[in-house]
This record gives C-alpha cells, structure tokens and sequence, in this order.
C-alpha cells in the first residue's frame, strides 16, 4: 500500500464537507456500471450490496481485501470505503483503519479533531475526525463513520491540500454519493406542499429570528414563493448593526453570486433571439479573449464560460482586495494568467472571472464595444433580465443605491476571524 506523510488540520468547516479517505492508484472498474450525472462517469456497486459510490471523471476503483479505494487521476487522493460491525462511530472508525491500514493506530493521534455532524435520514450517528500528524505539511487525513443497523460505513480520506483544493467537487461527489443500501430517502415527488398562512407563517418568522440570532446577523428580508406567487414578504431586523432603522421588503442588499443566474438568464436569451449561439467559440465573438493554452482558447464556447468545468481555478482574492481597479476588460485578460488545474470538463471548479467573463461576451455579442463592456452589459441585463421579470429596483450601480437610501451596510467577519 502506499503511504503518504500526513498532517496540517484543515479548517473543519471545508473537512466536514469532504466527509472522506485515502490510498492508491488501480485499474479495477468491473463493478462499475454508467451513470449520467455530470462530472460522473459511473456507480461502483459493493459486492456484497452494502452501498453504491458515483465514480467520479477520470478516477479509478481498486477493490482490496475487506474495502475499495477510490483515487484520483493524479494519485494525490485515495479515499476508501468500509464497512465493519458495530454501534459505536469512533470504535468503527479505529476498526476501519485496521483494515485499510494496519500501520496507523488512530487511538495515538493526540491532535484529532472529532466533530459529530447532522446525519442523513436513517443515519443513526455521523462522527468525522481529522488527524493532524505534525510530520509534512500540505497533508490532509479524515476520517467519517455513518452508524446503521448495527454496521459502521467508515470513509477514509487521505490527500494533498493542493489536490483537495483542485479536485474538492470531486470529493463531493463520492461522499455526498456514498449511498448506503436499506436507507430510505425522502421523496417529495408529488407531495402538495402546505398552505404558507397561519401557524407555518409564525413558525417561520421564529425560525428566522433564531437562525439571525445564532449567526449574527443584524438584518434580512425574506420572501416565499408559491404556486408562482409572491404569498410573503417581511423585513427582520436592522439595516445596520447597532442602528435601529428596519428592513423592510424593499432594503435594497448585495445579493452576491445570485447574479451568476441573472447572467446565465442573459446569455440564455440572446441565444434564444439567436444574438450568440452556446457553442459558438468565444474568440468568434471576441476575437481578444484568451487562456494560458492558445489551443484551447480556440476551444473554449460561450457555454463552457458558464459550465464550471474548463479547469480554471477558483480565484478569488483578486476580487476582494482589487475590486476598485477592476473592469470588465480587466477581468477577460486576467485569464491569460490563470493556470488550469484540471482538464476541460474534469471536474467542477468555481470561477467568477469565467462566468463574469461570459456576461461581458455576451454584452459584446449584442454590439457592446470592448473598451464598454460594463456598460453593455448592464444594458443587456436590464433589458433582458430585471425589467421582465419585475425586479425594477435592482441595480448595479452603487451611487444609485446611495441616492435610494432604503439599503443594508454590508457585515462580515475579518481576516482574524472576528
């Protein structure tokens, strides 16, 4: 077996979500069978019918004595799968290293972290532990232990941060995948939803009263759609924290990465008007766009600008600490110094530069001149987007909202964390 130096705790608030494990590289894949998810390109069904794992792209399967593992293209990552006898989720866990790999004595790792997360419906007990070994930094170790019928379902996880950080959609797939066989899951497919009047409407407003108290939050407007209907609307709060002025439904508020949809929304109307089509290049629409690979910037689509999947990495630092001097254009050259770290189509990676970068090619499809594109595009997106659609008071203009007065300051936690 290969073993890899481990240490360096990861924050748990990323670990948790990874919920998994480790090994090496194989060419076994005769249990896998075509499944159709994107980024999935099959299920690995346990021999002995316990649980079923979506493979994801490019990964490979390499069934061992009493567990699986699953790695990724690159060996960076192994995660492995499980299944011993018992009630308890941490002396299930001891046991799954046991098999997996003998040499690691999990109960001598004086710098575990253990955390007890939600469990799925039918889990009766969910406990992840992340090692921190102290040896070689850039090493993450976790281990997860799901608690049904008198069985532990152990995921171990074993990676490179700089491989967790590339290929964490992946990772994702396989622990929110990991199905195990028995467990029921809710299907809401037909249910008539209830009526939001009355006594839901009063457990609501309590709900988010208690979930604004536990996370801090000075203010919030919440609206509920049914049945294609606006049924409520109802501000909390303040607008600013220590002020006493209320939100209302009409505060206006930065709404983030909801303009991705407002974005795709446009792109997806000059398509339909057939101003651009989704795969067309995006250097036939503007001929100065490009990428770090000159063969692939001749490649890329309209649609991969917004698919999440072309392997450009999640960047965001230049967004929070240069947003002043950033423009459109800006933004489309910054990513001819972005290095891929996945193959196109791979994997999910997060990408605001190349969704804005959609946004503003698509401004440039409908006649907006580089040098404009910000312009443009707002242009498009009132055009297309919020006047249809009734939102008449969004706006991408700060002195706008200024001159409304009717908005949120902005709260959010510093870099130390306070």
């Amino acid at each position: 077996m290969r073993r890899v130096h481990r240490a360096a705790i990861v924050p748990l608030v990323v670990l948790a979500l990874l919920f998994g494990a480790p090994l090496a590289p194989t060419t076994a894949r005769q249990t896998a069978t075509p499944a159709t998810s994107a980024g999935v390109e099959g299920l690995y069904r346990d021999p002995a019918g316990r649980f079923t794992v979506p493979i994801p792209t490019n990964w490979t399967v390499d069934e061992r004595s009493g567990y699986v593992v699953f790695s990724d293209p690159d060996g960076d990552i192994t995660i492995s799968a499980v299944v011993v006898a018992g009630t308890d989720a941490k002396t299930g866990i001891v046991d799954g290293w046991a098999v997996v790999d003998p040499s690691f004595d999990p109960n001598n790792q004086p710098q575990a972290i253990e955390q007890e997360v939600p469990s799925s419906p039918g889990v009766e007990k969910t406990l992840v532990i992340t090692y921190d070994l102290g040896q070689v930094s850039g090493q993450v170790v976790q281990a997860a232990g799901q608690v049904v019928g008198g069985h532990v379902y152990v995921l171990i996880f074993e990676g490179t941060l700089e491989a967790v950080t590339r290929r964490v959609s992946q990772i994702q797939i396989i622990s929110s995948g990991f199905k195990i066989t028995g467990v029921a899951e809710t299907d809401l497919t037909g249910v008539t939803p209830k009526r939001f009047d009355g006594e839901l409407v009063r457990e609501f407003e309590s709900y988010v009263e208690d979930l604004m108290a536990r996370l801090q939050v000075p203010g919030a407007a919440v609206a509920v759609v049914q049945n294609g209907k606006m049924v409520y609307a109802k501000g909390f709060g303040v607008k600013e924290k220590g002020g006493n002025e209320p939100v209302t439904p009409n505060t206006l508020m930065m709404i983030g990465s909801t303009t991705k949809s407002m974005t795709t929304m446009m792109m997806a109307s000059e398509v339909d008007d057939g101003v651009m089509r989704w795969d067309e290049p995006v250097v036939d629409v503007l001929p100065s766009f490009a990428v770090a690979d000159p063969d692939l910037t001749k490649k890329i689509t309209v649609r991969n600008l917004v698919c999440a999947c072309t392997g450009v990495p999640r960047r965001d630092l230049e967004l929070v600490f240069n947003a002043g001097q950033l423009t459109p254009e800006g933004v489309i050259e910054s990513l001819k110094g972005f290095q891929f770290s996945t193959k196109i189509g791979e994997a999910f990676q997060y990408s605001n530069q190349m969704v804005a970068t959609g946004g503003y090619v698509a401004a440039a499809a409908a006649g907006g001149r580089f040098g404009e594109l910000g312009e443009a595009y707002a242009t498009q997106l009132r055009q297309r987007v919020l006047d249809p659609i009734g939102m008449e008071r969004t706006t991408l203009s700060f002195a706008d909202v200024e001159a409304d007065g009717d908005y949120a300051t902005p709260h959010g936690l510093r870099l130390d964390n306070m």
